[in-house]
């Protein structure tokens, strides 16, 4: 029997004692929980690239399409990574010395493989990008699709790229939460792909000593619906997590091994969103322990806090029940005796 996302979930926690509690998902794109738009699954995509999106004050967003004929060379692991790696050499070649892209496999009114490349830069000049340079970058990549040099190139070589861009907080965060969807919603769309996607690292960035500026905008700028799009999620919170560190202090997070979902449903927390819980706070075992032994220790603490609340909640619906039959007795013994 398949256990439906999320079966588990793992506790963590770092060296000053904050607790964090993290749900366990497949993350495949075609399961019906983690698929669905912004699923928790979803939302963890989209915040592990919100730290970085905030810093971008103008985003550039393109979309490289691999011509039909053209598909069934990329179709394995290797294929689109090489691709998606040497697109991004063509972006930093004009200037886009940061973004990030992932791929799309299945377009919005298809079931047919649709492979395009969806790439989220920091946009030059406000964002514009001039014609010419935009069917230079054509070019480029028409090469690299075709496998040609770019001067023998013509008219049976077509080539789709797209750009557009995006100015405003609430924009640039529905674009980012466009990009970050999953698309391949059904495995019998193409068992074989969906094989071999496993293991496949498919949002990726580039620019690595590049992300340390100043936001350019927050979160809290959303206003209306781009507020809420975002709902309750608490990106930065998730993120940390994502990277694995705490979101109260920065110390790294030491994650147990996974336990059944029950467990987590019966204690006391509060949401982040995207399947994270904060934890209640609990008399930390001693320090000098192994880190792996705290943690056992921990969640030894926890399931027998919830055992105790079991048993509590079984008494009172027990002395619950016995009350009302004590209840019902005496009416029908006071009916009886007026007759």
């Amino acid at each position: 029997m398949v256990t439906q996302c999320p079966g588990y979930f793992l506790v963590g926690s770092c060296d000053n004692g904050h607790r964090w509690a993290k749900e366990l998902y497949c993350g495949r794109e075609w399961c019906e929980v983690c698929g669905a738009e912004w699923s928790a699954a979803h939302k963890r995509r989209f915040a592990r690239w919100v730290g970085k999106a905030i810093q971008i004050k103008s985003l550039g967003y393109f979309v490289f399409t691999i011509p039909e004929e053209l598909r069934a060379k990329y179709r394995t692991k290797k294929a689109l990574g090489g691709l998606g790696h040497q697109v991004q050499e063509i972006l930093r070649s004009y200037g886009y010395y940061r973004g990030l892209r992932r791929w799309h496999f299945f377009g919005d009114k298809s079931a047919k493989y649709h492979p395009h490349l969806n790439c989220l830069v920091d946009g030059q000049s406000g964002g514009f990008l001039s014609p010419r340079v935009l069917a230079a970058i054509k070019l480029e990549y028409a090469g690299l699709v075709y496998g040609i040099p770019v001067k023998d190139l013509g008219e049976a070589h077509p080539i789709d790229v797209k750009y557009r861009y995006r100015r405003s907080p609430g924009k640039m965060v529905h674009t980012f939460k466009y990009v970050t969807r999953a698309t391949f919603l059904d495995y019998h769309w193409d068992p074989d792909m969906a094989l071999e996607l496993h293991g496949f690292r498919n949002q990726l960035w580039w620019g690595s000593k590049l992300w340390n500026g100043e936001p350019a905008w927050s979160l809290d700028d959303l206003e209306g619906l781009a507020r809420e799009d975002i709902g309750e999620l608490d990106a930065r919170a998730v993120e940390s997590l994502e990277s694995g560190n705490c979101p109260s202090c920065g110390l790294p997070i030491t994650w147990s091994k996974p336990v059944i979902i029950a467990v987590l449903e019966a204690l006391e927390k509060r949401s982040l969103g995207a399947g994270y819980w904060e934890l209640e706070t609990v008399r930390p075992p001693p320090a000098d322990l192994p880190a792996e032994v705290r943690q056992r220790l921990y969640c030894l603490e926890l399931i027998h806090r919830v055992e105790v609340r079991q048993a509590v909640a079984r008494a009172e619906a027990r002395a619950k029940t016995e009350a009302e039959a004590e209840a019902e007795y005496l009416v029908q013994l006071t009916l009886g005796g007026s007759q």
